[in-house]
């Protein structure tokens, strides 16, 4: 290369429009800077200047359970008058069942009339007796301040009492006056309600006589009705 060509100056060719040589980043924003803290300042009355001079301070952070409603605790400490034991409802039932149809089977074995209407009255008078001992027990359990309990074990153990009682009540033990047949019912219809409510027997013995009393006004009732319609029919048959 010749001097002549290095003496040339050099000639940068020209840039149509602004544009920069280099590209340049947008700039970063910038990070704000938090407030200097301050200290805590407490505003307002003072706790002690806001309570009564009579209010009792005692009870403060009492953490306490409240007491139970009166009624609630009330029912919880009578206790039940019919409770769980001596087998649950439907074994009981069961036999209460068996023992109504052998009732019903005997009424019509030792029947002196027709044998079908004595074991349908057999069956009768066991259910409405089952009926009105329920009701004998809740009487009794309201006198002595309890509740009824379980009603389905109580029902199936007063149908059991009662079954074996109409048991006792349709056998023909003597071939004279029925006087030992109604002892022997009233004694097992006893025994077995003493034994399997678990009571003593003053409470028993409650239970049996409001049963016999509402026994006795419904089996009435129903004996005044069959009779009164009997006499009925019969006149106007005449």
């Amino acid at each position: 290369m010749s001097n002549e060509e290095t003496d040339k100056p050099r000639v940068i060719p020209k840039i149509e429009g602004d544009v920069s040589p280099y590209e340049v980043l947008p700039a970063e924003p910038a990070v704000p800077t938090p407030p200097p803290a301050t200290k805590g300042k407490l505003e307002g009355p003072r706790f002690i200047d806001t309570v009564d001079d009579d209010a009792d301070l005692e009870d403060i952070g009492d953490t306490a359970e409240p007491a139970k409603p009166a009624a609630t605790a009330g029912v919880a400490a009578r206790g039940a008058f019919v409770e769980a034991g001596r087998g649950d409802a439907a074994i009981i039932g069961a036999i209460g069942g068996g023992a109504c149809v052998v009732a019903c089977v005997c009424a019509a074995v030792f029947a002196t009339g027709s044998k079908f209407p004595a074991a349908v009255l057999g069956l009768l008078q066991v259910a409405l007796l089952t009926g009105t001992g329920i009701v004998s027990l809740g009487i009794t359990a309201h006198l002595i301040g309890k509740s009824f309990g379980d009603v389905a074990l109580g029902a199936a153990r007063m149908l059991l009492a009662v079954s074996l009682g109409v048991l006792w009540l349709k056998v023909r033990v003597t071939g004279g006056p029925r006087v030992l047949e109604p002892v022997l019912a009233a004694a097992f219809y006893f025994v077995t309600l003493w034994v399997l409510m678990r009571k003593n027997v003053r409470d028993i013995a409650k239970v049996a006589v409001f049963h016999f009393v509402l026994g006795a006004l419904m089996l009435g009732s129903l004996f005044v009705y069959a009779w009164a319609q009997a006499a009925s029919t019969a006149g106007a048959v005449k």
